[in-house]
Order: C-alpha cells, then sequence, then structure tokens
C-alpha cells in the first residue's frame, strides 16, 4: 500500500459490471493507487465502439475504443509484482446474446473464473488485497 504521510492513497478496485444493461457490482477485486508511484503504470477505463462493453486498458488510447467521459484513469498499479500485490488479470468472455457480443472483465484469478468461452487478455499490472 503506498502512503502518503500518515493518510493511505489507495482505493477499492471494483469488480467489474458484467455489463449486461443495467449491470450488477459483483464486489472488490483490491487496492490500487490514487496517485502515479515509481514502478506504476495507470490504468485507464475504456469504452467500445459500439458501447456494449466497458473495459479497463494500460493504453491511453484505450486500444482504439473510446475513453470514458466521466472517469478516463482508473487508478495506478505496480508494473512489477511487490509484497503484498497480486496479479490483475485482464479476461473476456464471448459469445454472449444477443449479437455475439463479448465482455471484458478484470480478476485475480488466473483461470478467468472459468466463465464460459473465456480468453485471456494476460496480466495487467499488480494490486493490494
Amino acid at each position: 500500500m503506498l502512503r502518503i504521510g500518515v493518510e493511505a492513497a489507495v482505493r477499492p478496485l471494483p469488480r467489474d459490471y458484467y455489463q449486461q444493461w443495467a449491470g450488477t457490482r459483483q464486489g472488490v477485486l483490491g487496492f490500487i493507487s490514487y496517485t502515479p508511484f515509481e514502478g506504476s503504470h495507470a490504468l485507464f477505463s475504456c469504452v467500445t465502439l459500439d458501447w456494449n462493453d466497458t473495459f479497463t486498458s494500460r493504453d491511453p488510447n484505450c486500444e482504439g475504443q473510446n475513453k470514458a467521459a466521466a472517469q478516463p484513469i482508473t487508478g495506478y498499479i505496480s508494473s512489477t509484482q511487490i509484497p503484498g500485490t497480486v496479479p490483475l488479470y485482464r479476461c473476456m468472455r464471448g459469445g454472449l446474446k444477443p449479437n455475439n457480443w463479448a465482455d471484458h472483465f478484470d480478476t485475480t484469478a488466473s483461470n478467468c473464473e472459468n466463465v464460459k468461452n473465456p480468453a485471456m487478455d494476460g496480466i495487467i499490472g499488480y494490486i493490494w488485497l
């Protein structure tokens, strides 16, 4: 946990909303920093061009998709594993109805939580529990 003075400068990183209009919050994965720190990188909140999916990205250009207008930067996470952190994976589940759309989500589970039709996008950084 990054500390500035005597106050912690971290916030909860919510689990993905598994966006299916109106979506439901799934809980807290861990904690990320509000501010950059040595060895960190930003996580950006992105939306697909068709507005059907939200996802987290290390790319400030959201991999050619749209930045979330309300909160384009989610926070900062460690680029390498440091004591007290765990890997944060970005996964996608596909083949969802209607129109065979896909859903990105972040998880600490290396097996993408055994969702149907999973695709592992890899480790996007390390978060505190």
